[in-house]
């Protein structure tokens, strides 16, 4: 079995290889597999991330798709090491560079409303199992916050980025769908 350290070298460096026109289409058709999820249609708000890595699952669709059904969207702040904060968006055209580069909601942005059980967030990963285990670039950020996250987790990755099994520990959150080019699967019943 690789460690997880082998395994986002190894992961990273597949995703900045795909060939980029391809991984375009391969978000977009993700994106459609999204919003077609009745957890999307029917969430009463969308956290979601903000594409900033090379050949990273675009998210910009359906964050569009949100702002014109009226869904509040909430983007992450890093705050800390490991630790974000979210904070609630109109437009993606205020964004500002976070601590990694990533773009993010400015300071003083509304924070975001408490999640609930109909709140999806958009989950990016390095690699996932069909089951829902993750692969995070390594910060734990996501993993804090899925820990206490009472609503629907969606991994959104290229076909690519599934793997059989990754060595997961017990703080690693598990997502409740995995979202690829191929279709949406629902992990949160493949683990029970």
């Amino acid at each position: 079995m690789h460690t997880k350290r082998t395994l986002r070298r190894e992961y990273r460096r597949l995703r900045e290889h795909l060939d980029p026109v391809e991984a375009a289409e391969g978000s977009r058709i993700i994106q459609g597999h999204v919003l077609a999820l009745d957890v999307f249609r029917d969430a009463d708000a969308i956290f979601a991330y903000h594409a900033a890595k090379p050949n990273e699952v675009d998210t910009a669709r359906i964050i569009a798709a949100a702002f014109a059904a009226h869904k509040p969207v909430c983007l992450p702040r890093v705050t800390g090491p490991g630790a974000m904060d979210w904070r609630r968006v109109d437009t993606l055209a205020g964004l500002v560079p976070g601590r990694y580069g990533i773009p993010e909601p400015p300071p003083d942005a509304p924070a975001a409303p408490t999640p609930t059980g109909a709140t999806a967030v958009l989950v990016p990963g390095l690699a996932f199992t069909p089951q829902g285990g993750r692969l995070g670039m390594g910060g734990g950020y996501f993993d804090r916050f899925l820990a206490n996250f009472p609503g629907v987790s969606i991994g959104l990755c290229h076909e690519r980025q599934l793997i059989d099994t990754l060595p997961l520990e017990a703080h690693d959150a598990a997502v409740d769908w995995v979202v690829t080019e191929t279709r949406a699967r629902d992990a949160a019943r493949r683990r029970s």
